[in-house]
C-alpha cells in the first residue's frame, strides 16, 4: 500500500454534534483527551480515498431516495499530547483576519458556529486487528466562524491569543 499525499479539502464541512471534539472530552464515543474532527466528503472523493487506503466512514440514509453520508475522521494531536508536531490552526471571521490559536484555545472551536473550513490532512499508517490503511491527523486547519457585524468592522476575534501572552 503506497502512503497517500497529504489531502487537501477546500471549503470542507464539519459534521457538527458528537462528530467534533475539539477539546477532547470524554463522552460516550471518546476517551478524555482524543481531540477528533469529521470532515464531510464529497461522493467523488470517496472511490479514490477508499483505494488510497484512507479509514473513510458512512451514515446511511436517513429516508429512501436520500445518498449516505460519507466523512473521513481527522485526529487532531498536538506534541504535548504524543504527537510528532502541533498542527496549525487558524480561526478568523474573513479570510483577511485570520489568527493562528494555541493548543489550549483550540477547544473553545466546540462552541463557534463554524461557515467554512480548508483543511490539509496527514496519513498515517495503521496494520492493527488484521486491518491496515491510513488514520488521518490534522496538519493545517483554517477556520472562518459567524461573527457579528462589529467583529468585522473592527477585524475582531474572540478568544484569540496575544502575543503578550507568549512572552510570559
Amino acid at each position: 500500500m503506497n502512503k497517500p499525499e497529504k489531502l487537501e479539502i477546500e471549503d470542507g464541512r464539519l459534521m457538527g454534534g458528537r462528530f467534533k471534539n475539539f477539546s477532547g472530552r470524554a463522552t460516550e464515543y471518546n476517551r478524555e483527551g482524543d481531540r477528533y474532527i469529521n470532515i464531510r466528503l464529497p461522493e467523488e472523493m470517496v472511490e479514490k480515498l477508499s483505494e488510497e487506503g484512507w479509514n473513510i466512514k458512512h451514515l446511511d440514509p436517513r429516508e429512501e431516495g436520500d445518498s449516505p453520508v460519507y466523512y473521513l475522521t481527522v485526529k487532531i494531536r498536538f506534541k504535548s499530547e504524543g504527537g510528532r508536531k502541533d498542527p496549525k490552526i487558524f480561526k478568523g471571521i474573513s479570510p483577511d483576519n485570520m489568527h493562528l490559536i494555541k493548543a489550549e484555545n483550540v477547544g473553545d472551536l466546540d462552541k463557534d458556529e463554524i461557515e467554512k473550513l480548508d483543511i490539509v490532512i496527514n496519513p498515517s499508517y495503521y496494520n492493527r486487528n488484521g486491518k491496515e490503511g491510513y488514520s488521518a491527523y490534522l496538519d493545517t486547519l483554517y477556520v472562518i466562524i459567524k461573527g457579528n457585524r462589529f467583529m468585522s468592522k473592527y477585524n475582531v476575534v474572540d478568544d484569540v491569543d496575544d502575543e503578550e501572552d507568549d512572552e510570559e
